[in-house]
């Protein structure tokens, strides 16, 4: 692992803050900053991570050099899971906020200690195959609308079952990120969400968003996109959309 601090008994503040799962820390904790790396592609894992606040970013680089992003894991979520076959990563994890996780080394997973149970952890892998499987249906059928109207619900109900406001937050991942999570182009990206805001589903000030209609947005998700104008562009430049950046 590269760049990370072994966490004192200190407590971690973070917009994306889980307190379900904040603990005591021991040691097996560990805290990343903002661009810290957890682990690299090829790494050999003693085990899988549980994230307990923050954010991380998990991709891959593809033959030709391009950054496939695979995942954006919240508290909660575990990371490490494509290490479980023969102890070797196959994807780059990243801290996109300050971070905090626990490694649950393979010895404790197999005995469901650790600071999780075995059903919670084949419960969570299993959320996390669900979602896998969501993001490839979505980004094999569906239009530029409705990947980003999905990606605003999803991320909401996530937040959700976490006791965090699905309404208000603070994305963690750059503009950049999100385009290419969603297989999108920069400019599509802002363009969809200038059209979100001029409809009244969304509002933006720099990264934090505010779901004004997420009935509405669960909708456009679903198909319904004849309630959006055609017409909106970019309201602020390219660069930015409310300072989304």
């Amino acid at each position: 692992m590269n760049n990370i601090t072994q966490l004192s008994p200190v407590k971690i503040r973070s917009h994306h803050a889980f307190q379900a799962q904040h603990k005591k820390p021991n040691s097996n904790d560990s805290l990343l900053h903002r661009g810290d790396f957890l682990y690299r592609m090829g790494d050999k894992l003693t085990g899988i991570y549980l994230v307990n606040a923050g954010a991380i970013k998990l991709f891959r680089i593809t033959e030709t050099g391009d950054e496939h992003i695979t995942a954006f894991l919240m508290p909660g979520d575990i990371v490490g899971l494509d290490a479980l076959e023969d102890g070797y990563s196959r994807s780059t994890a990243v801290a996109l906020d300050t971070t905090c996780v626990t490694l649950i080394t393979i010895e404790n997973v197999l005995k469901g200690s650790g600071g999780i149970s075995s059903a919670e952890l084949i419960q969570r892998m299993g959320s996390t195959l669900n979602r896998d499987n969501d993001l490839i249906m979505i980004l094999s059928q569906r239009t530029a609308e409705r990947r980003l109207a999905w990606f605003l619900v999803e991320f909401s109900d996530r937040l959700a079952t976490r006791g965090i406001s699905p309404a208000e937050f603070t994305l963690p991942m750059s503009r950049t990120d999100l385009a290419v999570f969603l297989g999108l182009a920069l400019e599509t990206v802002c363009r969809e969400l200038a059209r979100f805001r001029e409809s009244g589903l969304i509002d933006i000030n720099r990264r934090r968003f505010y779901l004004l209609d997420i009935e509405g947005l669960r909708q456009t998700s679903n198909g319904y996109d004849e309630i959006l104008p055609k017409t909106a562009t970019c309201a602020v430049k390219r660069t930015a959309v409310g300072g989304y950046a």
